[in-house]
């Protein structure tokens, strides 16, 4: 699951629909429901573009975290020791 926080979700100007997950848990490693979700957001790095859906939570910070999910659909890796995001074809 992918998610952003409420007040960046503001900032970037999006809408969302009620979310029924009540399973998340927050930046802060707290359980929380969602307050909403976006389907749908465009998501570029480097060239290559993809959609996904980000729940929408509460809290003070402005951030997005790519779930591992996405990692997993999209192929792709993580070298934390570089850096980079590599995606396998």
């Amino acid at each position: 699951m992918s998610v952003v926080t409420k007040p960046l979700a503001v900032a970037l100007g999006l809408r969302w629909k009620p979310s029924t997950r009540m399973d998340v848990i927050a930046v802060d490693g707290k359980l929380q429901a969602a307050v909403g979700v976006v389907d749908g957001i465009p998501v570029v790095i480097a060239e290559a573009q993809t959609y996904i859906p980000l729940q929408v939570i509460n809290s003070a910070s402005k951030t997005l975290l790519l779930g591992t999910d996405w990692l997993d659909k999209y192929k792709a890796d993580v070298l934390s020791s570089t850096r980079k995001l590599r995606f396998v074809s």
